[in-house]
């Protein structure tokens, strides 16, 4: 599938330069049918069921190409409208002047150039080009976004570690409260025997020396 053949044609039927990458009767077949051509914008022509025409018509002057007929539209019309910019800024101050096939020494070399382009790269597939692009975005923002659900779970993570730490404080604040209260009281406990035995301690001296009923004091 391709362009198989491109010509540039002055209104009403004046071919001002062409190219045909395979023999056939390509030429003489699209003279015939030029008169038949609509004027005035973008049309495709099927003929003969395996072929295409496509042809962007402007003022008096006709871009033409012939492809497959499965070769895509869009690549042809993006073709013709290659061309007709390339031709129109070369020759567009004279190109109603020009006789027939005045200028098909110096365009016939830009139709190859351009119709192996369009033929080829596929970089001259716009949409395609277009496709790439947002398929890449696409991978790009699907990838971000299994980042972040994988940052989102780690931080889920540490929330509820964070949490585990948190409710763990709190238990080991309440234990440190009952122990400090315990020693507290152990040491209240302390307190209160040995005042009891000093108390007892000092009796003991008081009737060693006094006597036990104290008469002797």
């Amino acid at each position: 599938m391709s362009i198989i053949y491109a010509l540039v044609v002055r209104d009403p039927d004046i071919v001002l330069c062409e190219f045909s990458r395979a023999q056939g009767n390509f030429p003489q077949i699209t003279r015939n049918i030029i008169s038949k051509l609509p004027r005035s914008g973008k049309f495709s022509y099927t003929y003969n069921e395996k072929f295409c025409y496509h042809y962007i018509s402007e003022d008096n002057i006709l871009f033409i190409c012939l492809s497959d007929a499965e070769f895509p539209r869009r690549i042809c019309f993006l073709f013709l409208e290659d061309i007709k910019s390339n031709f129109m800024n070369r020759y567009g101050h004279v190109v109603n002047t020009v006789i027939a096939f005045g200028v098909n020494s110096e365009f016939s070399d830009v139709l190859k150039t351009r119709i192996n382009y369009f033929n080829t790269d596929p970089n001259a597939d716009k949409l395609q080009s277009i496709r790439s692009s947002v398929d890449e975005v696409r991978n790009i923002m699907i990838e971000n976004i299994d980042k972040v659900l994988a940052r989102g779970e780690k931080v889920e993570l540490l929330v509820k570690k964070s949490e585990i730490m948190s409710e763990q404080a709190v238990t080991m604040k309440k234990r440190a409260v009952q122990v400090r209260r315990k020693m507290r009281f152990q040491n209240i406990k302390l307190y209160i025997i040995c005042g009891v035995v000093f108390v007892f301690v000092l009796l003991l001296l008081v009737m060693s020396v006094c006597s036990p009923d104290f008469s002797e004091c």
